[in-house]
């Protein structure tokens, strides 16, 4: 039986770093993933997920839809 988790890899098209290294998962490993799902670089990927089996998951960005989407956060001066 396989016990454990999901590791995010990847969020917002940013590497978390901390977490490949706690896997052992290198910059190669994650780049040839990316193109084995059809991702240039890791900045045109929304989510990559290490699972549970040791397989990737890749999510592009126009796989998410947009109202889960992170969205921006503007700022409004108040002036008096």
């Amino acid at each position: 039986m396989i016990q454990g988790s999901p590791t995010l890899l990847v969020h917002n098209g940013s590497c978390i770093t901390a977490h490949m290294a706690k896997e052992h998962i290198s910059m190669d490993e994650l780049n040839r993933a990316l193109r084995e799902h059809g991702v240039a670089c890791v900045a045109d990927a929304a989510l990559v997920v290490l699972e549970v089996d040791g397989s990737m998951s890749v999510l592009k960005y126009d796989d998410v839809p947009d109202q889960t989407r992170p969205q921006k956060r503007l700022k409004f001066l108040h002036r008096n």
